[in-house]
């Protein structure tokens, strides 16, 4: 996950009507959210292939359903497409080349905790380097080096490709573009449960559907989503230096449900 502001372009060409500054808060989607139709991961194993645009967004997004899968011997290939280097600006108090390293730990760390085990073992990680904040220029290369990694999956998990931020919409349009008529797609959001609301025309509601996490997994994730320490602590002594997740949005991903777009 990246704080830069959400930036529209033809994926999802209106743009949003914010809340407050805040966004939207957690209490007023979960009374949308038990009324979506539940759905179940596919049992029996199998492999999956889940785009990360930023170190950490694919353990908030999908972080309860890739431990699901992965207790169902499910094999897990993360594509990081950047290394979030940009996620304190370019003037942060970490260099771009220190932070990048640090969340690259920090996300191999979450997913060890995801797979807990033997699980760990069936998580595989693919960094594809691409600049932070810069994806939309290179989402042909992207959606090229997908389209390999796909080669024999079963499934694809990706961002929105209307999530509101640039590297968000561009992995899941990449994404799109190298699953269609080749592997089944589904979309998590990340961005969007900040600039939407309950009950807005321009989310697919009709495409949702949740997976419910057992306590067991939900702890699991609570563990993941805390080892990344330069996300959801300060790191530095100004007030620009974070935390990048407050609570306010660590909040939407500690539910004891996920939702994807079908």
């Amino acid at each position: 996950m990246s704080s830069s502001a959400p930036t529209w372009s033809d994926h999802h060409p209106t743009p949003p009507s914010f809340v407050d500054a805040l966004g939207t808060p957690e209490a007023r989607w979960l009374p949308v959210l038990e009324r979506l139709p539940e759905w179940s991961p596919p049992a029996g194993g199998g492999n999956v292939v889940v785009v990360s645009p930023h170190p950490d967004d694919e353990t908030l997004g999908v972080g309860g359903l890739l431990a699901a899968l992965l207790a169902r011997r499910w094999s897990v290939c993360v594509v990081a497409v950047t290394d979030g280097e940009a996620a304190y600006g370019r003037q942060g108090p970490l260099t771009a080349q220190r932070l990048a390293e640090r969340r690259r730990g920090e996300q191999e760390e979450a997913l060890q905790r995801l797979g807990g085990g033997r699980g760990a073992r069936r998580i595989s990680v693919v960094r594809l380097g691409m600049p932070d904040g810069g994806v939309e220029a290179l989402r042909e290369d992207l959606s090229a080096a997908l389209a390999g990694r796909l080669v024999g999956a079963d499934w694809c998990l990706a961002p929105l490709a209307w999530d509101g931020h640039p590297d968000h919409q561009a992995s899941g349009a990449a994404a799109r573009d190298a699953c269609r008529d080749r592997v089944p797609l589904a979309s998590y959001p990340i961005w969007a449960w900040h600039w939407a609301g309950p009950g807005d025309s321009r989310i697919p509601w009709e495409r949702a559907r949740t997976v419910a996490l057992p306590a067991d997994v939900m702890e699991s994730k609570a563990a993941a989503i805390a080892e990344f320490r330069t996300q959801v602590e300060s790191i530095g002594p100004d007030l620009a230096d974070g935390p990048v997740l407050p609570q306010r949005v660590v909040d939407h991903f500690l539910r004891d449900i996920e939702v994807v777009f079908t």
